[in-house]
């Protein structure tokens, strides 16, 4: 059996953007981000559990589709809004996993498998 992956959205909420990213220990990975940020206050927004292999592809989907929609600050940081971020890396899973799932928030029906992501 292999191990879990965690996909999140980390806010820094103090400078505002968003980090879309994956790891084994999310908590160890966070006070690692701090070590190198300014802010002192960085919380999660949403943490995704996945098997390890399917970690990195949710991850990536992600990251490619907040960029492609515009989101793109550097790296792996996004200038959405923390509830977007979350719900691209829901999205993600979605998709990769072949599930047509109910829109995670009323207002947000995009999230449906198979629809385009709105662009800004």
């Amino acid at each position: 059996m292999s191990p879990v992956k965690h996909v999140y959205a980390l806010h820094d909420v103090e400078y505002g953007p968003v980090k879309v990213g994956s790891s084994v220990n999310p908590p160890k990975r966070r006070m690692n981000l701090k070590t190198g940020s300014p802010s002192a206050e960085m919380v999660y927004v949403h943490i995704e559990v996945v098997t390890y292999e399917l970690g990195t592809m949710v991850e990536r989907l992600a990251k490619e589709t907040l960029w492609h929609d515009g989101y793109h600050k550097i790296r792996e940081w996004f200038t959405c809004p923390p509830e977007v971020a979350r719900d691209y890396i829901i999205a993600a899973h979605a998709r990769i996993r072949g599930i047509n799932m109910p829109p995670a928030i009323p207002d947000r029906p995009w999230i449906q498998l198979g629809l385009k992501f709105p662009t800004r």
